[in-house]
């Protein structure tokens, strides 16, 4: 279940259709609340916004369960400093009710989601691109699609991730 920070960071690889044609073992998929977050590529017009992905079936937009609205309103509404984003709470929520993996960068919702849902494995965009299934698009293309995520989607690389981004980016972190 991706945040709207992990589908754009997918989108600002700039590969986001081979990228997530190599992931689709893993059945990627937003809630439709998360994805409109996601209103336009963060490239050119002429790549693939997030809604023609979804029509190639290279990612799933899915609506939000009862049970996902609920939690995710109480993600949202939770006294400070446990309260989320819209984006993030409905991500969380959805993979809580369906047991899935969320994708996130935010400190703060990983925090959230650690503590109220130990069941829900929580993953990163890094993850998604040092995933064994991404390494077939070859070392340059994945060094080019996170070069371009991380100055063009403005990806967040957290700590435990700098020294593989420092592996593949050299001199250029």
């Amino acid at each position: 279940m991706l945040d709207a920070s992990a589908a754009i960071n997918l989108l600002g690889s700039g590969i986001a259709p081979e990228f997530l044609q190599l992931l689709a073992p893993l059945s990627v998929t937003i809630v439709r609340n998360t994805a409109s977050e996601v209103l336009s590529h963060p490239l050119d017009a002429e790549d693939l916004p997030l809604n023609s992905l979804s029509a190639k079936s290279l990612i799933r937009i899915v609506e939000p369960s009862p049970a996902t609205i609920e939690l995710a309103v109480e993600l949202m509404t939770a006294a400070e400093p446990d309260d989320l984003g819209d984006g993030e709470s409905f991500a969380i929520a959805m993979a809580s009710v369906v047991n899935g993996t969320v994708v996130l960068d935010d400190q703060k919702a990983r925090r959230v989601c650690s503590a109220r849902f130990p069941h829900v494995p929580i993953a990163d965009s890094i993850q998604l691109f040092r995933h064994p299934l991404t390494a077939q698009i070859g070392d340059s293309r994945r060094k080019d699609a996170l070069r371009s995520a991380l100055r063009i989607a403005r990806m967040r690389v957290l700590e435990k991730d700098f020294p593989w981004v420092q592996e593949i980016l050299g001199d250029e972190v």
